[in-house]
């Protein structure tokens, strides 16, 4: 009688294939195209917690200022009994909340972007752990300026919407920048040019016309 092979024996399991060993740079794929280093190039490092804390700490931030925000609109604590109070103070608070969102999203894109491209400095952490809260009060102060006709936009009346202000101030925190930019144009305008000292760029122009000789208003005159 033939001998049953070993795998059809009562009791005899098969045993699971071996996997294969993982590719190696340089090794061609199922399609053909040379394999690029998979691995994680943090790994292993004091920085791959630190990504990771990072990553968190911005995540929970994505979900909680959208939550403050929907708090703010009915009211939760009943902060403000009055309504047209409570609809004064919760514009403010959506600017604030808004542009703080917007800073989350473009800190995120950051944190992916030096990550992907092995750029991930630890001196830039605190960076990271603040353009959020930046962002808000740089959309705060854009909001305030935009209802005041400071800086003239559009009409102001667009901003007694809370969908209004929530969307632009989320604008505004992501492009923080350009709107750092604008404030420097009010400034500009307000506070007029600057010129070179050496204290930096912080004293006002002179006016050559408007400036005495330079042989008055000496000592022993």
């Amino acid at each position: 009688m033939d001998k049953e092979p070993e795998d059809k024996i009562i009791g005899k399991t098969e045993k699971p294939p071996v996997p294969a060993p993982p590719p190696q740079e340089g090794q061609e794929g199922k399609t053909g195209q040379p394999l690029v280093p998979w691995i994680s190039f943090y790994k292993g490092t004091p920085a791959h917690k630190k990504i990771w804390m990072e990553a968190i700490y911005l995540t929970a931030l994505l979900f909680l200022f959208p939550l403050l925000m929907y708090l703010t609109w009915i009211n939760w604590l009943e902060f403000w009994k009055d309504p047209h109070y409570h609809h004064a103070v919760s514009l403010h608070l959506y600017a604030w909340l808004g542009g703080s969102l917007g800073g989350v999203l473009f800190d995120l894109k950051w944190l992916v972007y030096g990550v992907a491209k092995r750029v991930w400095l630890e001196d830039k952490q605190w960076w990271r752990y603040l353009t959020p809260h930046m962002s808000g009060a740089m959309a705060f102060l854009f909001i305030l300026l935009l209802k005041s006709d400071v800086i003239k936009i559009f009409d102001r009346g667009a901003l007694d919407k809370p969908s209004a202000v929530a969307g632009m101030a989320c604008l505004i925190g992501y492009f923080s920048d350009k709107a750092t930019g604008k404030l420097a144009e009010v400034a500009k305008t307000l506070f007029g040019e600057t010129t070179e000292t050496e204290f930096g760029k912080d004293t006002p122009q002179s006016n050559p016309e408007t400036q005495p000789p330079n042989n008055q208003h000496q000592d022993g005159d």
